[in-house]
């Protein structure tokens, strides 16, 4: 499933009159869609490291809760060095 990086569409609530009601997901469909394990979301969530709703006891994701933590473990590929052409194990035994 890709996210789009359009607001969050917003279900109608059946007999709600017109109120929109944001799509939320718990913490396993979270972890599903991130391709993570729940445990790992888990720690995340207690640790208050990843964005997160708070519904009394029960810990619900919005499509921008996931976004902004794929966004947060971005990396960018380190500047490595030009070789020198020297094997490192001929480095090492030099």
């Amino acid at each position: 499933m890709t996210m789009s990086a359009s607001p969050a569409p917003d279900v109608v609530a059946p007999g709600s009159a017109g109120l929109t009601t944001p799509v939320l997901f718990t913490i396993a469909e979270a972890a599903q869609l991130l391709n993570v394990p729940v445990g790992w979301l888990s720690k995340k969530v207690s640790a208050h490291e990843v964005p997160h709703t708070r519904l009394g006891k029960h810990v619900r994701f919005t499509p921008e809760h996931i976004q902004l933590i794929i966004a947060a473990g971005e990396q960018q590929p380190r500047a490595v060095p030009f070789s020198s052409g020297v094997s490192r194990r001929a480095r090492r035994a030099g």
